[in-house]
């Protein structure tokens, strides 16, 4: 049913999947996703999963469709594992398209262990990794992230100043 053609059918299969939380069905959501390039059907499905969705989520993040890398990040922010924080860090690397932005969202959790290296990743050469780094430690409401914001208003990269304002 993952691979039915009516995408009411495949995104209620993996709800079910989900539900049901057997581990045996994280790869086939996941190249579901993959065959009929439509992206990951149910990313809370696979974040039930926990820690357990992690290794094959970060791999789907390499994925050469963008709506894999999108499913699998927003996947990974159900989930919040620290073994996440660094893969979904390099996918924000991703301009142009909203996979940056859901990487990007998908640390922002105020329990969660992403402050540090958001702030670190302002320092990334890569603007578009910057620019997302910086939005993301703005929802964070953490005072400690201020002073590092003010710098990234001094990046000559204008989509870093403004996800840094």
């Amino acid at each position: 049913m993952l691979s039915d053609s009516n995408l009411n059918v495949s995104a209620a299969a993996a709800e079910a999947l989900g539900k049901i939380g057997d581990t045996r069905s994280i790869g086939p959501l996941i190249e579901a996703s993959k065959d009929r390039r439509e992206g990951v059907e149910d990313p809370i499905a696979l974040g039930r999963f926990g820690s357990q969705a992690v290794s094959p989520l970060v791999r789907a993040l390499e994925s050469p469709d963008v709506k894999v890398r999108r499913g699998a990040a927003e996947a990974l922010s159900e989930i919040t594992d620290p073994l996440a924080i660094e893969p979904l860090i390099n996918a924000m690397e991703v301009s142009t398209s909203t996979a940056g932005w859901q990487a990007s969202h998908a640390l922002i959790d105020p329990g969660s262990s992403a402050f540090e290296p958001l702030i670190a990743a302002l320092r990334n050469p890569n603007d578009s990794i910057r620019r997302f780094a910086a939005a993301a430690l703005g929802s964070f409401h953490n005072p400690a992230a201020v002073l590092p914001l003010i710098e990234a208003l001094k990046d000559p990269a204008p989509n870093t100043r403004g996800g840094a304002a």
